[in-house]
Parts: structure tokens; sequence; C-alpha cells
């Protein structure tokens, strides 16, 4: 499977013969723009106007994606970094961070201030790298 997301959402596309793709599942969302697929859950970070959610996404069913978990923060997001069972989301002076370990209730775990607005961050061998 393929996931897309765009400004329609999340879109699952059956690709298993390249030459003949098929759209099997969508879920409406607004502007996604990023996501990260760990095991049945995908992450997706959408924007609805002015509105920034950290989306978690059961695709179990590629027909039926269904939203499972919402986190809203305060603040701009459009990427979102997973380490292992860690969920780290720039959203715009900070990073938040989340336990994923069960990705239908996402603990929240702190968070770190950042200088300047943060667009994105990824996290390798325990240092995270952010970028503005």
């Amino acid at each position: 499977m393929v996931y897309i997301v765009d400004a329609n959402g999340l879109t699952v596309v059956d690709a298993r013969t390249p030459s003949a793709p098929v759209v099997v599942g969508w879920l409406a969302g607004g502007l996604a723009s990023c996501i990260k697929l760990i095991g049945q859950y995908a992450f997706v970070i959408a924007v609805k106007g002015f509105s920034f959610t950290a989306l978690v996404v059961d695709v179990a069913d590629p027909r039926a994606p269904a939203v499972v978990h919402t986190m809203s923060e305060r603040g701009f997001m459009f990427s979102l970094e997973i380490v292992g069972t860690t969920l780290y989301l720039p959203v715009f002076h900070e990073i938040h961070v989340y336990d994923i370990a069960n990705a239908t209730a996402p603990q929240y775990l702190g968070y770190f201030p950042f200088p300047a607005n943060i667009a994105f961050v990824v996290v390798q061998d325990g240092i995270a790298c952010a970028g503005v």
C-alpha cells in the first residue's frame, strides 16, 4: 500500500500492480503535511484553517482508515519524528514529546523550548536536530 497525504487528507493506494494503482481508501482531514507509519498506525499532521493537529490513524483496514487519537497543540506543526515509541512534534518554539507505546492513547512527556520557529525535527542516536 502507498499512503499519500495532501490537500485532501490521507489517500490509500494499492500499488501492487504499479501500472494500474487503485485508490482503496481515503480519510478527509484537510491539508495533511506529513505522515509516518508505525505498524498499523499512521501518524499524520493535519491542518484545517489555522488549526494544526497530529492524528493517529488506524490503517489496519486500508479501505477504511480511522482516526483513533488526536493531539491538538497550540502553534504551527508541519512535521513529526518517531524513534522507537517516542513521538517528537515540533510546535512553534517547542518540541513536544509523547510516549506512543500505546498508539491509541499517547502519553505527553513534556517539551523543550527552542529559540526560533521549528519546521522539522530529526532525532538520531539520542540527539535532536531542529530546522527552521
